[in-house]
């Protein structure tokens, strides 16, 4: 089973605070990474509301954190929560895209 880390320092409240902040309006002014880069294939499976672990990624490339970071330097808004895995001492990241910017995309889409 997989669950949030629970963490004494704080960190697993990270995307609690993340969650809270959707209440206040904001817009996406994030730009677009190129189509066939790492950074580009993650965007296309955030923006399907997937969630994305490393594990998952190494059918695409080894460095899932890097194109993660990429999208966050370009605007996206990434949520990144730990996740405890049973086999595992450290927890794992998480990342996915907030909430409203996938609402916002969706929005905008949909004007087309």
């Amino acid at each position: 089973m997989i669950a949030p880390a629970d963490r004494e320092d704080g960190e697993s409240r990270r995307g609690m605070k993340q969650e809270q902040a959707e209440l206040f309006e904001r817009h996406l002014t994030a730009s677009y990474p190129k189509p066939d880069s790492q950074a580009g294939i993650a965007l296309a499976q955030l923006l399907k509301g997937e969630h994305l672990r490393q594990a998952e990624w190494l059918h695409v490339g080894w460095r899932l954190a890097a194109a993660i970071k990429e999208l966050d330097y370009l605007g996206w808004p990434i949520v990144s929560m730990p996740v405890q895995i049973p086999s595992r001492k450290r927890p794992i990241a998480d990342y996915s895209l907030a909430a409203w910017a996938l609402r916002e995309v969706g929005a905008r889409h949909a004007e087309r």
